[in-house]
C-alpha cells in the first residue's frame, strides 16, 4: 500500500494563524486534489468547513466533486458520518459515490479493528454463543407463531425468518 500524502507544513501553520477555520483554501483544495488524484480507495469522513453557508462550502464541494469523478474512474469512495452525507447531498452528488453511511465513528472503529456492540450482537447469535460483553449470552424464545427470538443482554433482538433463514436485528 503507498505512503499517505503529507500536505506541506505551511498549510497547517496558515490554518493555525486564523482565529477560526470555515473552510479550506484553494491552495489547501488543489492539495487534497492532488493527494487524492491516484488513489484507488478513499474514506471520507468529515466536510472540509461549514459547508452549510454558501460562503464556506467550496472547499467541501471541490473534494465532493473530486471523489465524484474519482468513482467515475473506478475508484471506490466511501462517504462516512452525518455531515459528510450531508455534504455531498447538499451538493448533488450523493449517487456518485460507492457507498454512504451516516455511521461516521462506527465505520472509523470497525476499520481500526475495535468490535462494535451491535456486530457483537449478531456474531454472537450466529455463532450460539455466550456475550462477549461479561453478561451472559442471548436467550432464545420460541414465540407461538413458530418465530425464534433471541433476546440479548444489550437490548437487542434477533428475530428469525424460517422462510428466508434471515435475522432481523431490532434495538428495543
Amino acid at each position: 500500500m503507498p505512503a499517505a500524502t503529507a500536505l506541506p507544513l505551511q498549510h497547517a501553520l496558515a490554518a493555525a494563524a486564523l482565529p477560526l477555520g470555515l473552510d479550506i483554501g484553494p491552495d489547501s483544495l488543489k492539495a487534497f486534489q492532488g493527494a487524492l488524484a491516484d488513489a484507488k480507495t478513499i474514506i471520507w469522513n468529515g466536510p472540509m468547513g461549514v459547508f452549510e453557508f454558501e460562503k464556506f462550502a467550496k472547499g467541501t464541494f471541490g473534494v465532493a466533486e473530486t471523489l465524484a469523478e474519482l468513482s467515475g474512474k473506478g475508484a471506490i469512495t466511501i462517504i462516512g458520518g452525518g455531515d459528510s452525507v450531508a455534504a455531498v447531498e447538499k451538493a448533488g452528488l450523493a449517487d456518485k459515490m460507492s457507498h454512504i453511511s451516516t455511521g461516521g465513528g462506527a465505520s472509523l472503529e470497525l476499520l481500526e479493528g475495535k468490535v462494535l456492540p451491535g456486530v457483537a450482537a449478531l456474531d454472537e447469535k450466529s455463532a450460539g454463543g455466550a456475550s462477549s460483553n461479561g453478561n451472559g449470552g442471548s436467550e432464545k424464545v420460541e414465540n407461538a407463531d413458530g418465530s425464534v427470538t433471541y433476546q440479548d443482554p444489550l437490548d437487542m433482538y434477533c428475530e428469525d425468518n424460517p422462510e428466508t433463514d434471515e435475522c432481523r436485528v431490532y434495538d428495543n
